[in-house]
């Protein structure tokens, strides 16, 4: 498949990503957790809790970011979160399954800023 082929698109984050966005959150950490001795209970409380507490200092800290969900074709393929304040600037963006290797940065970047 080529990337020309792929339909890379954004849409605003809504309430219903909730469970997407912990997943995407998560498979950033899985290698992290597979070294520790918790039940799997256990890793999906904690992932569950750090991506509360990232998502609450985004908010409170950059209080006019944006946060989408990358689309490629239509199917959610992860995260781009931006914001400002006055000391410095997020860029936060999280991929996952089986498109991610077609994200193009560089079409996200262009897409979000304009």
């Amino acid at each position: 498949m080529s990337q020309s082929a792929i339909d890379v698109s954004l849409r605003p984050v809504t309430p219903d990503d909730k469970e997407f966005l912990v997943s995407v959150y998560g498979g950033t950490r899985a290698r992290e957790l597979a070294q520790v001795q918790w039940e799997e209970g256990q890793k999906e409380a904690f992932i569950r809790w750090q991506f509360e507490m990232q998502q609450k200092e985004y908010e409170t800290r950059y209080p006019d970011a944006r946060y989408d969900v990358i689309l490629v074709d239509g199917v959610r393929a992860g995260r781009i979160w931006v914001g400002a304040d006055d000391k410095q600037e997020m860029f936060d963006l999280l991929r996952q399954g089986p498109y991610s290797a077609f994200i193009d940065l560089k079409a996200i970047v262009g897409k979000r800023l304009s």
